[in-house]
C-alpha cells in the first residue's frame, strides 16, 4: 500500500484566494479505469462560484499494487487558463521517507487561477484514490476551515485510509515544553506524534493531548533552541505525513526586570546567540492589540559567526517576551543559489514604521544587505500587519539606497562599500512625509587606511510612499575632525526633544571607541528641525557621561545602539543592545541559572524629561555583544586538548588584565551541566580541564553541547560534540 501526499503552491506572481475545492479526471469524470499502464491526467480546481485556487493546498492519494507515484513534468501543454507543475521535489530526507514532496505550479498569464493540472504514470494493475484539502478563511471563519474535494479514483479505488494530512502547524515553545496546534485532514486516525532532524538523523517522540479529525495538539519536551526539525504524523497503517517547524514554533519565556529602576532588559533564549542592532516598535496588531516588537539581528557565534536572520520578539509589559527566532531568513543557507541578490551575505539594521493608521496600511521594515562582494545597501521588505508568530515578509527585490546613489558617499572598490545602518522617521506635522537617516563613509574624507562614517538624510520622493528615496544632505556635524575623534559612526537615529520646543536629538554609537562608553549624541538648535543636517552642537555628548556621570548608576552602560519610542500613553523610550557590563543577579529564565550574570540583550528604559533639552533615564542591564576596538574584545577562548573518549576536553582562557571570568557547559537544552570555572585568573593564559562529567558526577551521554566562558563585559562560545 503506497500513500503519498503533494503539497502544492501557486507561485507568487499568482492572485490567488483561499477557496474550495473540485477534483476529477481531465475529462470531467472522477474515476477512472484502464486494464494496461496508462498517463492520466487529473485536475484540481476552484469550486464553482470561487474566484480561484487557494495559494496552497495538500493532494493525498493511497493506492495498492504499485510503488510510489510521481508527477510528470509536461513541458508540452500550451492551456493558458490551467496552471502547470513548474517544480517537484522533496524538502528533506524525512519528507521524501513519509512520501510528501512540494509541488510549485505556474501560470501562463496573471489573472486568477482557477485550474491546476497533474499527470500521473498510472502502472497495471494498479488501483487508488485522491483527494485535495486546503484551509478556507473566510469573515465567518477567520482563523479557517478545513474544506476538501470530492474523491477521484482510479480502477475503482481502495479501502485503505487516506494518511494523515497536515495543513498548517503553529505553536508556542515556553523554555523547553514545545506545544503545537496542527490542522488538517484525517487527523483522527493519528497514532503517533514525532519530532524529526530533516536529515533523519534523530527524533524526538511527543505527546498526543487531544484530536479530532481536523486538529490535534500536541507536546513534548524539546531542545530550548529547537534546530531546524520535521514533525511527522503517523497512522496505525503506517501512513504519514510532515511538515517543516523552523518558523512554525515561538518560543516564550520571561524576560529580566529591574522593578527599582523601571527598566527591562530582552534576552534571547540561546545564550549562544548575541543580540545586535535592533528596531523598536509599538502597534495594535492583527490578533493581539498592544504589543511591542523587537526585530533585531540574531548574531549567532557557534560554529562560525552567522547574521544571515532578523528574530521578532513581542510583549505587552517589556518582561515576558515571545519570540520567534526564524522571522525573517534571508541569508545565505535560506537561497544558496541566489548568488547575486543584494542580501545574500548578511541582514542587519532594522528600522520599522508604519504609513497609517488603518488595517490596511502597510508596516515597512528597512534594513541592510549585504551581499557576497560584502557591499552594503539598504532595502525593505512589507508586511500587512506586524504581529505575532509567523509573520509573513514581502521582501522588495532590489535595494532602495546604494553608494551609487549619491556623490558624498566614499565609492571604494577594496572591503566593500559602507551604506547602512537606516533609521526611518515621519514628519511630525506632513502627513505622508518621511525620512531616513542611515550611516555611510564620506567620500571627501576616506582614505586606504581610514574609516571616516558619517550620517546622510534622505526624503521619500512620492507623498505617502516611502519605494523611492531622494538625498537631502549629510550631517557634517557628525564627521570625525568635528567630533573629538570619532572616526566610525553607526546606527544614527533622531528623535524629539520633549523638553522643550522645537528641537531634536541626534544619537549615534562608535563602536571603535571606548567599548563602555560608546554612544553618543548632538542637540539640533533650538527652533531647527531633524531634517535640517546644519545648526547640530560639536562635539558630540557621551550619554553616559550625561545620563549618570559615574559608575554609581550603570543604566546606558556599554551601550552600543540606540532607539528610541514613543508609546502607549505618550510613554518615551530609549533602548540599546549591550556591548559591555556588569553581572546583574536575576532568576526566572531557565536558559541562565541563578546567580550573577551578564544580561544578554537588548536594555530598555523608561526616558524622563526632566527640563528644557534634558533627559533622565533608569538603570538598564548590559549583554555580551563585544564592540570592535574594546578591550574585551582581547578575551579569547579556545580548545586546546578534546579527548572525550578519555574524559578530558581542555581549554585556554586569554585575558588582557585580571579578571572574573566563568566557564560553564551547557547542553543542548540549554541546560548547565557542569561549571568548570568561576574565579579570578591573572592576565595572560590560563589552561582548565573538564572531565565530561555532569553535575551529578556520571559522564554526559554522547551529544552537542557547548561551553559558555562569561566575563564583565563579554561572553566566548564553543561548540563541543561529545560522542562516546
Amino acid at each position: 500500500m503506497i500513500r503519498n501526499i503533494l503539497i502544492a503552491l501557486l507561485l507568487a506572481v499568482l492572485p490567488s484566494y483561499a477557496h474550495a475545492l473540485d477534483l476529477h479526471w481531465a475529462w470531467g469524470s472522477r474515476s477512472l479505469a484502464y486494464s494496461s499502464a496508462t498517463r492520466g491526467t487529473l485536475i484540481v480546481e476552484a469550486s464553482i462560484g470561487e474566484p480561484s485556487l487557494p495559494g496552497e493546498w495538500r493532494l493525498a492519494w493511497t493506492a495498492a499494487n504499485c510503488g510510489p507515484l510521481s508527477v510528470v513534468l509536461d513541458t508540452t501543454y500550451t492551456d493558458t487558463l490551467t496552471a502547470q507543475i513548474a517544480a517537484a521535489e522533496y524538502q528533506s530526507e524525512a519528507d521524501q521517507a513519509a512520501g510528501v514532496s512540494r509541488v510549485e505550479f505556474q501560470g501562463k498569464t496573471n489573472a486568477f487561477v482557477t485550474s491546476a493540472r497533474y499527470v500521473f504514470d498510472l502502472p497495471q494493475g494498479a488501483s487508488g484514490e485522491f483527494q485535495a484539502f486546503a484551509v478556507k478563511v473566510s469573515d465567518a471563519h477567520p482563523n479557517g476551515i478545513v474544506v476538501r474535494s470530492p474523491i477521484a479514483t482510479f480502477n475503482g479505488g481502495t479501502s485503505q485510509s487516506m494518511p494523515p494530512t497536515i495543513l498548517s502547524a503553529s505553536g508556542t515553545q515556553p523554555v523547553d515544553r514545545l506545544a503545537l496546534d496542527v490542522v488538517g485532514a484525517g487527523l483522527a486516525t493519528t497514532a503517533t506524534a514525532t519530532l524529526v532532524a530533516p536529515d533523519e538523523s534523530w527524533n524526538v517522540p511527543l505527546q498526543i493531548d487531544s484530536v479530532t479529525d481536523t486538529s490535534v495538539t500536541i507536546s513534548g519536551n524539546v531542545p530550548s533552541e529547537l534546530p531546524e526539525s520535521v514533525l511527522k504524523l503517523t497512522n496505525n497503517d503506517g501512513a504519514a505525513s510532515t511538515m517543516a517547524l523552523a518558523a512554525a514554533v515561538c518560543r516564550q519565556y520571561p524576560g529580566i526586570e529591574f522593578p527599582k529602576f523601571n527598566a527591562a532588559v530582552y534576552v534571547d533564549p540561546n545564550p549562544g546567540a548575541d543580540t545586535k542592532d535592533f528596531a523598536f516598535f509599538y502597534n495594535h496588531g492583527v490578533t493581539t492589540p498592544g504589543l511591542f516588537h523587537l526585530m533585531y539581528i540574531r548574531s549567532i557565534q557557534v560554529p562560525a559567526k552567522v547574521e544571515t536572520t532578523l528574530a521578532h520578539a513581542w510583549s505587552r509589559d517589556l518582561v515576558r517576551w515571545t519570540v520567534d527566532t526564524t522571522a525573517f531568513r534571508y541569508g545565505l543557507t535560506e537561497f544558496p543559489s541566489d548568488a547575486a541578490r543584494w542580501d545574500r551575505l548578511h541582514v542587519w539594521a532594522p528600522s520599522i514604521i508604519k504609513t497609517g493608521d488603518g488595517p490596511s496600511d502597510s508596516t515597512f521594515m528597512f534594513y541592510t544587505g549585504v551581499d557576497r562582494s560584502n557591499d552594503q545597501t539598504i532595502g525593505y521588505a512589507t508586511t500587512k500587519g506586524l504581529d505575532t508568530c509567523n509573520t509573513q515578509w514581502d521582501r522588495h527585490d532590489a535595494p532602495v539606497w546604494t553608494v551609487l546613489s549619491n556623490p558624498w558617499m566614499s565609492r571604494r572598490s577594496s572591503g566593500g562599500r559602507n551604506c547602512r545602518d537606516p533609521y526611518v522617521f515621519a514628519h511630525p506635522d506632513t502627513a505622508g512625509v518621511y525620512f531616513m537617516v542611515y550611516a555611510a563613509i564620506d567620500s571627501a574624507t576616506a582614505k586606504p587606511d581610514t574609516l571616516f562614517q558619517g550620517a546622510g538624510l534622505l526624503r521619500n520622493v512620492d507623498n505617502g510612499k516611502l519605494n523611492k528615496w531622494a538625498h537631502v544632505g549629510h550631517y557634517k556635524s557628525a564627521l570625525a575632525q568635528q567630533n573629538g575623534g570619532i572616526r566610525e559612526i553607526e546606527g544614527p537615529m533622531v528623535f524629539p526633544d520633549h523638553g522643550s520646543p522645537a528641537s531634536w536629538f541626534l544619537m549615534f554609537s562608535n563602536p571603535g571607541g571606548a567599548g563602555d562608553f560608546n554612544s553618543y549624541f548632538e542637540r539640533q538648535t533650538i527652533g531647527k528641525a531633524a531634517w535640517d543636517t546644519m545648526g547640530w552642537s560639536t562635539p558630540a555628548t557621551r550619554l553616559w557621561t550625561y545620563a549618570n556621570g559615574g559608575p554609581s548608576d550603570s543604566t546606558v552602560f556599554g551601550w552600543q545602539g540606540t532607539e528610541y519610542l514613543k508609546g502607549p500613553n505618550n510613554t518615551e523610550y530609549l533602548a540599546g543592545f549591550t556591548s559591555q557590563g556588569v553581572s546583574h543577579v536575576f532568576s526566572g529564565n531557565p536558559n541562565y541559572s541563578n546567580g550573577p550574570h551578564l544580561a544578554q540583550g537588548i536594555a530598555i528604559a523608561k526616558l524622563n524629561w526632566t527640563g528644557p533639552r534634558d533627559f533622565g533615564m533608569g538603570v538598564a542591564s548590559v549583554s555580551v555583544i563585544n564592540a570592535e576596538g574594546s578591550p574585551t574584545a582581547q578575551v579569547g577562548v579556545r580548545c586546546v586538548e578534546f579527548r572525550p573518549r578519555s574524559n578530558r576536553v581542555s581549554w585556554q582562557i586569554t585575558v588582557p588584565t585580571a579578571m572574573l571570568v566563568n566557564l560553564r557547559v551547557y547542553d543542548l537544552l540549554s541546560r548547565t551541566e557542569r561549571t568548570v570555572l568561576d574565579r579570578l585568573v591573572p592576565a595572560g593564559a590560563t589552561t582548565v580541564t573538564w572531565d565530561t562529567r555532569g553535575n551529578s558526577g556520571a559522564l554526559v551521554p554522547s551529544g552537542m553541547y557547548y561551553a559558555r566562558l562569561t566575563f564583565d563585559g563579554g561572553a566566548r562560545v564553543n561548540a563541543l560534540p561529545i560522542v562516546r
